[in-house]
């Protein structure tokens, strides 16, 4: 298994180029690897990557890797969003913390359980195997929906937030066909092959904070979830559908902020923010304000010039787009 921070210390092995198709420049090559070495040895973030496919490309940014350099111009700006920005219908939204919207999210977590021997031959097999491994998560569900709601009615808001957010993205991984037009992640991986196995065409690699929690659920690390659920007798899962994917679900999608580049073919297309970021150490006077940088980037990303961000969300295939404040995520509307 090749973790993410294996790929990136071989970049070597491939063409590094800027978003104009050009090779990089030796002094380029060097801001790159020089920010690698920022940003690899900290604990302070995971790294992820997502491949993605040419009919995917073309329904979110109306483009595809023929067109490469407009259809970066659009990932570096716009960045990658969920299925929930395709449009402008009702959704689950893991902030509401009221009791009809968990009551919400149990009914489809009870549906996507009694639809597991619906489906190709390979789910049908996982989701037995869930089940049966996870049992009395799976009984919970499917029998007793009133007592989950007591169960949550004792949670403090910000604990109900957490909640919603661990079975919404359990609702994802299972990718049951009633959420999955409508789920709030966008899936990744920790693991560079498990991308690969999903790369037709492109594959994007950067990282998340953890200081954005809850941004992501990662699956294999779910303690600060699944203590919550268990300090009120909530149910969790033991074991996820697919735990070789070492899967991170990424709340509404992927800032580009936090996007390093973009791997197509043998070729890697470097953010041009990581450049421009990487100037600011430049005007670094001590070793502490190196330091603060270097927490700054990592905590809040690349400074991305999004001027022209609306024009480019008009222009591609979604209907809303999302922003986070560092404390606060908001669903918006480019109607």
């Amino acid at each position: 298994m090749e973790e993410i921070n294996k790929f990136l210390l071989r970049l070597g092995d491939y063409h590094i180029k800027n978003i104009n198709d050009e090779a990089a420049s030796q002094e380029q090559v060097y801001v790159l690897w020089s920010f690698m070495n920022i940003l690899t040895p900290s604990k302070f973030k995971t790294m992820f990557a997502r491949g993605e496919s040419d009919s995917n490309l073309q329904k979110h940014y109306l483009a595809d890797t023929t067109n490469i350099r407009y259809l970066l111009d659009m990932i570096f700006c716009v960045g990658e969003k969920g299925r929930v920005c395709f449009d402008n219908d009702d959704w689950i939204d893991p902030d509401d913390t009221d009791i009809g919207n968990f009551a919400r999210i149990c009914t489809l977590l009870n549906s996507a359980l009694k639809s597991a021997a619906k489906g190709t031959p390979e789910r049908v097999n996982r989701m037995h195997k869930f089940i049966q491994k996870n049992k009395k998560f799976s009984d919970a569900f499917l029998l007793a929906k009133e007592n989950l709601i007591k169960r949550y009615e004792k949670l403090c808001s910000e604990d109900r937030t957490k909640v919603n957010l661990y079975y919404l993205a359990i609702l994802h991984t299972i990718n049951s066909n009633r959420y999955k037009d409508k789920s709030v992640f966008v899936s990744t991986s920790r693991d560079f092959e498990v991308a690969e196995q999903f790369e037709q065409s492109l594959m994007f690699i950067g990282w998340m904070p953890k200081a954005h929690f809850p941004a992501y659920v990662a699956s294999k690390k779910m303690d600060s979830f699944t203590s919550v659920c268990d300090s009120v007798g909530l149910p969790f899962v033991s074991i996820p559908v697919y735990p070789e994917q070492a899967e991170i679900s990424v709340r509404y999608g992927i800032l580009p902020h936090f996007i390093i580049g973009v791997k197509i073919k043998n070729v890697f297309y470097v953010n041009p923010a990581l450049y421009e970021t990487m100037e600011l150490f430049k005007d670094c006077t001590s070793i502490m304000q190196m330091k603060q940088l270097r927490a700054d980037i990592i905590r809040n990303g690349l400074k991305v010039n999004q001027g022209r961000f609306l024009e480019y969300c008009r222009k591609s295939g979604y209907l809303r787009y999302f922003t986070y404040d560092g404390i606060q995520y908001r669903i918006n509307s480019l109607s």
